[in-house]
């Protein structure tokens, strides 16, 4: 004992003191150790929290039997199943065929297939009920056959075909078929009523016992057929032996017997009961007060209890125990903080209410330790035989304190100088273990401020005046370790203060620190993770990198072989040897709930909560249990398609959505997904478990692996992949291309081939028109026009008309000069076009004496000498006028030649009163001419000059007559388009 009390004298206030620990202490019970259970309601989004029915298939998918139809349940998501058509909603009595097809029955004459996500009324169950009015009893489905119970007939059917009767009960039996179950191994088919079990043996009745009456719910366990009465106050039957109800169970509604493995559970309306099937007795219930349907175990190992009325439970292992205090209601809390081992071996729990439990390792109560502060128990620690709490002390297995009026803060230590280290909410500091008196402290006491504490004038040396969070003692280096609210600090008895810090310079914000059997310090970070401390510098540092769950470490224990961790998401277990972390609380379903502390001995593991305190072996934390995961649908643009094997898609199958399931019901979907699409991007990506499905909309072509896993913990499943090609456009194929190619070059060879005829003909072209151009020369200088015009000019000399003939010769001469110099010119001036016409016409008048005129005319105010036409082209015309028109008509001869505009075209018009075109061919035939060389030359010219350039040359001929179609000449018009 730390010090001497008072004298304890009763009096009415002491009196009423001890009578309120007495309550405590009897009002105290342990409702025994109980397994860890978990409600599963509509928070967790289950539809219906009325449940008849549970079934687990072979894929591990779980199903529930509702009064609102089929669910199912895969750990994350629940699904209601569509009816095709039913009569009524509620659904039990879940079955699976050999085939894997789900079979379910209602409560109004229908079974039910599972096809295609939808339930589909059986056609052979119908005709049974309907067509030979008989009300569905009960149902069972064995090596691909199908039994069915009526109220007075039993029918047994392949899937597909015609029902057979197997027996039917004589008029005379009063009672009517209840319930029915099918050994594979025997072969049997075991069938009751209110006072028989007939046993059937490939269709044939081999055997009817007498039992007693009542409403029997058969069961098989281990071969044996078992029953229990849905009723009140009857023994259940497991073979040959009748197993008495406990107190607990009189007066009760006994729903059923479940076959559960290797055990053998009742299912009432008070609780669940696992039967003793070696000594033929019920054991301890649990889940009081709920009304229990069935109970099933799923591939994990968990086990899922429904109710009537309060949803689904899950059970991950019977091994977690759970203690469930029952304190009268003024003293109870669910929440409790702080759990260890006292030196006696019993357990100290602490609760947020100012109270520590001590219970034995049976999960007997012992005794209740009340502080008499409604506060939360912030540390429990002991010294020799002494509980040390917040609070104050006490001598264990004595609930009276021993200690009044004082606060210790969040953690204390003893030391080995007789002191205690204690961390306060303003201060870290030493006090005698006595409380009374000065610590002992080798430096000299100036070193560090001392004060008084506590009711009893404590003296308490204190290191640093700053808000502690949690301390320890060095028992190697013998040195003291505080954590405070802005950083690590140490001390040794020479007074000499450390600050310890992150190699990166940053604080440590410690919450707790442990000390390993080689003299390293651990302590557990707010920020940044679990640092490892040698000589008061950091080696090691775990945190999320490794694995670690969060970096905000909350509370931590150490063993010989791990640290123990929890922090603000999960509990994690370090490996020291093998430095590595692992997911302590995969086995565990205690997501969402809050631990507050942990304890570890040689074997257990504790945990303190806000929902309750359990424990368990670690071995349980060792194993591993990895999701069952695989891909569900394939889709491409819309429509399912198979992928078992590598796909070939075309360039527009590219909107891709890839359905997946996870099957994991002990993490309660604390998973994600990681994927990536290699080719498009190799960067993993991450999803939480609720999603069910990755879409990728317009895939460029390319070959594609899509890889997905799932990560639980620190652990991967193996990755799934699937592998599909969407191929390129045909026009970016290589085949295509290759053609392509091909077809290119043939074509640019055509082209060349094309360019190179063309550049051919239109050389040629040219070449005929440049030859055109001589050739109009040559109609313009012809032999006949040169010879006229010299014997013209010889004639004026002869008649001694020397004048006249030097004028006839010089314009002859000009005509010469201006046709020599258009001869290389594909084009001239108006202008000098007209002029040179107008040179000619001067000169042929000369040979016609005075009956011939002409008259050339041009537009008004437009500058000739600006607009160009093609050379050559007007004079032939205006030859062949006089040559073939005036030469041969009697009487006066009149020429017109006028140019105009009409509409952005020059319009050229060559008018005669000649004989017209018909009577000089007449003549050209008599003389033997064919049509002049010049009519020709101009023809092929203006076809060359139409084909070589840009201009259009249209040429109208007019044969002028009268009324009495005689004719009056010719008239030609030449169209050439204006130019810039």
């Amino acid at each position: 004992m730390f010090f001497t009390l008072p004298n304890f004298e009763l009096n009415s206030k002491k009196i009423a003191t001890f009578l309120v620990v007495a309550f405590l202490f009897l009002g105290l019970s342990l409702q025994a150790q109980q397994p860890l259970t978990r409600k599963i309601s509509f928070l967790e989004g289950l539809p219906s929290e009325v449940i008849y029915d549970l079934f687990v298939a072979s894929d591990g998918l779980l199903y529930l039997g509702t009064d609102k139809g089929l669910i199912t349940y895969d750990g994350v998501n629940f699904k209601q199943i569509k009816y095709k058509d039913n009569l009524g909603n509620a659904i039990n009595s879940i079955q699976q065929d050999r085939d894997g097809v789900i079979w379910c029955k209602n409560f109004a004459n229908q079974l039910f297939t599972l096809k295609n996500e939808l339930l589909e009324e059986n056609a052979v169950a119908k005709s049974i009920f309907h067509k030979q009015g008989e009300n569905f009893v009960d149902y069972v489905i064995s090596n691909g056959k199908v039994w069915i119970i009526t109220q007075n007939k039993i029918f047994t059917f392949y899937r597909g075909q015609h029902p057979k009767l197997v027996y039917s009960l004589q008029k005379n039996e009063a009672d009517g078929f209840l319930s029915m179950v099918y050994d594979n191994h025997l072969r049997k088919l075991y069938v009751s009523t209110a006072s028989r079990i007939l046993t059937f043996l490939d269709d044939k009745l081999i055997d009817l016992s007498e039992e007693k009456n009542g409403f029997k719910i058969l069961e098989l366990f281990r071969g044996q057929v078992c029953y229990n009465h849905r009723s009140m106050n009857y023994d259940c039957v497991v073979g040959d032996r009748k197993i008495e109800l406990t107190d607990d169970l009189k007066n009760i509604f006994l729903n059923r017997l479940s076959s559960v493995g290797n055990s053998l559970w009742l299912c009432s309306n008070n609780g669940l009961y696992e039967i003793d099937v070696a000594n033929f007795k019920f054991k301890e219930g649990f889940l009081k007060e709920k009304r229990i349907t069935d109970i099933v175990k799923d591939h994990e190992g968990n086990s899922w209890i429904s109710t009537l009325d309060e949803g689904l439970y899950l059970m991950p292992n019977k091994e977690i125990k759970s203690f469930n205090f029952d304190l009268a209601k003024e003293y109870s809390n669910k929440n409790y903080t702080r759990i260890t081992k006292g030196p006696n071996g019993n357990y100290f729990i602490g609760t947020s209410n100012g109270k520590i439990i001590e219970i034995n390792t049976k999960g007997e109560k012992v005794l209740v330790y009340n502080t008499q502060s409604d506060n939360t128990i912030e540390f429990v620690s002991f010294s020799g035989n002494q509980l040390l709490t917040t609070y104050g002390f006490f001598t264990i297995g004595n609930p009276t304190m021993i200690t009044k009026n004082i606060y210790l803060g969040k953690g204390i230590v003893e030391d080995d100088q007789g002191n205690f280290l204690f961390a306060n909410s303003n201060f870290a500091g030493l006090i005698a273990k006595s409380l009374n008196g000065m610590p002992n402290f080798e430096k000299p006491l100036s070193k560090y401020k001392m004060i008084s504490y506590g009711k009893y004038d404590n003296q308490v040396l204190t290191f640093r005046d700053k808000r502690a969070k949690c301390v320890l003692f060095d028992r190697y280096e013998r040195k003291y370790y505080v954590a405070y609210i802005d950083g690590l600090y140490v001390y040794d008895n020479l007074g000499n203060e450390i600050v310890i810090k992150l190699p990166d310079n940053k604080e440590i914000i410690a919450s707790e620190m442990v000390q390993d059997a080689e003299g390293s310090v651990w302590i557990s970070t707010l920020q940044n993770g679990v640092v490892k401390i040698q000589n008061e510098r950091v080696v090691q540092r775990i945190t999320t990198k490794n694995g670690l769950s969060s970096n905000n470490c909350r509370r931590m224990e150490i063993d010989e072989k791990s640290l123990w961790i929890v922090t603000d998401n999960g509990f994690d277990l370090f490996d020291l040897k093998a430095r590595k972390v692992k997911n302590a609380a995969l086995n565990l379903c205690i997501k969402g709930i809050t631990i507050n502390d942990v304890f570890v001995d040689n074997k257990t593991v504790g945990l303190a909560t806000n929902q309750g305190v359990y424990y368990f072996d670690k071995d349980i934390v060792e194993d591993e249990n990895l999701p069952q995961f695989d891909f569900t649908g394939f889709f491409v643009n819309g429509k399912k398609l198979p992928y078992n094997q590598d796909l070939v898609l075309t360039h527009d199958q590219n909107n891709i959505n890839i359905k997946f399931s996870t099957i994991h019901f002990k993490s309660l979907g604390d998973y994600t997904y990681e994927y990536r699409l290699k080719t498009y991007d190799d960067t993993w990506y991450s999803q939480p478990s609720k999603t069910n499905n990755i879409n990728y909309l317009a895939l460029n072509p390319g070959k594609y692996k899509f890889e997905i896993r799932v990560k639980i913990g620190d652990n991967y499943t193996n990755t799934r992949e699937i592998n599909f090609i969407i191929n390129k456009p045909f026009w970016l194929q290589y085949w295509f291309m290759g053609l392509s190619f091909l077809g290119l070059l043939a074509l640019l060879l055509l082209v060349y081939r094309w360019a190179e005829i063309k550049t051919k003909k239109s050389q040629e072209l040219r070449e005929q028109l440049a030859l055109s151009q001589l050739t109009a020369l040559r109609s313009q200088m012809n032999p006949h026009f040169m010879f006229n015009v010299l014997n013209a000019v010889q004639g004026l000399i002869y008649s001694n008309q020397k004048n006249r003939a030097t004028d006839y010769l010089g314009k002859f001469s000009d005509l010469m000069r201006k046709i020599l110099d258009s001869s290389d010119k594909n084009e001239v001036t108006i202008e000098k076009e007209f002029e040179t016409i107008d040179l000619y016409v001067s000169l042929e008048k000369a040979r016609f004496e005075d009956d011939f005129e002409y008259k050339i005319s041009f537009p008004e105010n437009v500058d000739l000498s600006q607009h160009t036409i093609p050379s050559m082209i007007i004079q032939p015309f205006v030859e062949n006028a006089i040559k073939h028109g005036l030469m041969h008509k009697e009487g006066p001869k009149r020429l017109e030649i006028k140019a105009e505009i009409l509409n952005d075209i020059w319009c050229f018009t060559i008018d005669d009163n000649g004989i017209g075109r018909k009577a000089s061919e007449v003549i050209n035939q008599k003389i033997k001419k064919h049509i002049s060389f010049a009519t020709k030359a101009i023809e092929n010219r203006v076809k060359l000059i139409n084909k070589t350039t840009d201009v259009t040359i249209d040429i109208e001929t007019i044969d002028k007559k009268s009324k009495l179609e005689e004719p009056l000449g010719t008239r030609i018009k030449i169209y050439i388009p204006i130019t810039e």
